[in-house]
């Protein structure tokens, strides 16, 4: 990604653009799988960004997978796992704080370490939360030490944000597509007891009235 050194990442056109169209392709994204594979391929467009993932939460809460990532697939392929615990992407999703770091062979954190040992010098992990829950993170490194963090974090919490509010439109049209199953599935179940009630209460009449001492009468005169 190029920018003009006149411009900050903020003010530059072509990230305006960029974003623009993210937010057009996470619209028509019909998976979760597709967003978040949406999303790692447009933020290079977005930032000047080498390397990026988006992770998420296991079952067990202990470690996260990598969904979807750019340009360190020989590294960290889709499908590898992450501690929690002792990295600084465990620590966003743990306390749903963006987390930003300069990389650091010092850093407390192994995933700092291995990316300072790699050449990146600023690592942004933001959580992505979902109904007030972290699921997950979006994480993005850099080598370019220049850069202004403050910029780049105001961006990738956008593009997180997009995410969560996309994610958040698809459980609740999941969530109405069932409810509207389930009341379907209930109406048609009533109908048919009806069918069977009016079925049943016809033949008891039609039984009634031929057991009627009425009816023995007009056949016994």
């Amino acid at each position: 990604m190029s920018l003009s050194e006149s411009l900050s990442i903020l003010e530059n056109p072509d990230v305006s653009i960029a974003l623009g169209k993210l937010i057009i392709a996470i619209a028509s994204a019909t998976s979760e799988t597709e967003v978040y594979a949406t999303v790692a391929a447009y933020i290079p467009d977005i930032l000047p960004v080498d390397r990026t993932s988006i992770i998420l939460l296991t079952e067990d809460g202990q470690e996260l997978e990598i969904y979807a990532l750019h340009g360190i697939e020989g590294v960290s392929p889709i499908g590898k796992t992450i501690p929690c615990d002792g990295t600084a992407a465990g620590l966003a999703v743990r306390t749903g704080q963006p987390q930003v770091n300069w990389a650091s062979p010092d850093s407390p954190y192994l995933d700092i370490v291995r990316l300072s040992a790699e050449g990146m010098s600023l690592f942004v992990s933001v959580p992505l939360m979902i109904h007030g829950q972290a699921i997950g993170a979006v994480n993005a490194a850099f080598s370019n030490p220049t850069l202004a963090e403050t910029q780049i974090l105001s961006l990738l919490t956008q593009i997180t944000t997009l995410i969560s509010t996309n994610l958040e439109r698809q459980i609740l049209l999941k969530q109405t597509q069932v409810a509207m199953e389930g009341y379907r599935s209930q109406a048609e179940q009533l109908q048919v007891l009806n069918e069977i009630a009016r079925k049943l209460s016809g033949h008891c009449s039609f039984q009634g009235y031929r057991s009627s001492p009425q009816l023995n009468e007009i056949k016994t005169f």
